[in-house]
């Protein structure tokens, strides 16, 4: 997150909601469910998703962000997957991880 966000996203809290042990084609693979919140440490663009389509995965940010009166580029950045969020915000993001069963334990 550090990395893909520049620094601009810090990870506040994290927890696991729920897990779940599968096999695919005798591959053993654990399913971990999460909860999190995120906080933009500077003013910046981000492409990890928007209120309209949700949280994709990704922590991709570039500083600076646009005036949020503008509807038209607001609109336009929404259908690119992308959003403007201030110094301090904070948001809810939840998802899945898959680890995957190996001789040397589990990745």
């Amino acid at each position: 997150m550090q990395q893909e966000s520049k620094g601009l996203i810090r990870l506040v809290s994290f927890r696991k909601t729920d897990g779940v042990l599968k096999e695919f084609m005798g591959i053993k693979v654990y399913e971990l469910s999460y909860a999190a919140e995120i906080e933009f440490t500077n003013d910046c663009t981000w492409s990890g998703g928007n209120e309209l389509m949700g949280w994709d995965g990704r922590f991709n940010a570039s500083p600076g962000s646009t005036d949020p009166s503008d509807g038209a580029t607001n609109f336009f950045m929404a259908t690119q997957g992308q959003e403007s969020a201030t110094k301090g915000k904070r948001i809810n993001i939840s998802g899945k991880v898959n680890f995957e069963k190996t001789e040397r334990g589990w990745n």
